[in-house]
């Protein structure tokens, strides 16, 4: 892959912020509730905050001063890794090829415009053609094993997620502290997705504490043969919107939708509440989501291999 673009070393972060502030600005505007809406706000602040320290600490074009196509005094350029650097203090000259002069050498650029063949880039661009699949699953599938802990102490990562869904401590109208916990009275199977995709840059999931209230969220997936990666939503009661479950869809049979989630017992049955993979049957899907700005593939239709014993069916008792 030939590139041709802006020196990562010459950019400057007034001309990414507008772009940032209109990709970002997207999902903010699609956000109903006022309350969460400042929440994304303020989120949106602090990354462009971290994003400008960053660039600015990468960007010192303009501190190098070249004259005409002369390299810059101390500095020299080696072609095997399209790069320049310091020249070591027992280098008095650039380092020599066989069959090279100091004329055949590329000078420094006079401009921070660069071409350059950049094989890591074309390697990841061909694999993600051929094999990748909803990014955001590295990322749950990151987090199997985070497990509720019993008693007054409670896991900070679980804790991590409600706050992704905008759960805080707060006080009730009767001025009682009200702390938000991975017990059994703040089910975080929601909490968890949201989390998620808060972890990715090109999708935007939901700020909710509630499953159910992914039903409408991105665009409608088929619930038969669903894309690995989907999030299928339970509602327990006639799709009344009140208790609920959801989860990451990693596999799909004949009867059953496979479920990486949080909040959830997989297998064995002795965990409290924890992100393991758990076997629901397709009746009890009642809705199948994927971003909107995700455009499925074939590939996206394969799923993961799984073992899973027979005491792995979740009902509402295991998922809350």
């Amino acid at each position: 892959m030939v590139c041709f673009h802006q020196s990562e070393w010459g950019v400057e972060f007034s001309h990414l912020k507008s772009e940032i502030d209109t990709f970002l600005d997207k999902g903010i505007n699609k956000e109903e509730d006022e309350g969460i809406k400042n929440i994304l706000i303020e989120r949106k602040n602090e990354a462009l905050q971290i994003t400008e320290a960053k660039v600015n600490a990468l960007s010192f074009w303009k501190e190098v001063k070249v004259s005409g196509n002369s390299m810059p005094e101390g500095v020299t350029y080696e072609p095997h890794t399209n790069s320049c650097r310091k020249m070591h203090s027992w280098e008095t000259e650039p380092i020599l090829q066989p069959g090279e002069s100091p004329s055949t050498l590329e000078q420094f650029p006079t401009n921070n415009k660069v071409y350059h063949f950049h094989p890591n880039m074309f390697v990841r661009q061909m694999k993600r053609l051929e094999d990748e699949k909803a990014p955001w699953m590295k990322i749950a599938y990151g987090e199997l094993g985070i497990e509720e802990i019993e008693g007054s102490k409670h896991n900070e990562r679980v804790l991590e997620y409600h706050k992704s869904a905008g759960l805080k401590d707060h006080n009730n109208k009767r001025g009682t502290l009200i702390k938000i916990t991975d017990d059994k009275a703040w089910p975080w199977c929601s909490s968890f997705v949201c989390w998620v995709f808060t972890q990715t840059i090109s999708y935007t999931g939901k700020i909710t504490a509630k499953a159910t209230n992914w039903q409408n969220w991105g665009k409608a997936e088929n619930k038969d043969k669903p894309m690995y990666g989907a999030i299928a939503v339970i509602d327990w009661g006639k799709n009344d919107n009140k208790a609920g479950h959801v989860g990451f869809i990693v596999k799909v049979d004949e009867e059953h939708i496979y479920l990486l989630g949080g909040n959830q017992t997989g297998g064995d049955k002795k965990t409290k509440g924890k992100v393991c993979i758990g076997r629901y049957k397709k009746s009890f899907i009642d809705y199948v989501r994927i971003p909107e700005n995700y455009k499925p593939t074939k590939n996206d239709y394969t799923y993961d291999e799984i073992e899973i014993s027979e005491s792995g069916f979740e009902s509402l008792a295991s998922t809350r």
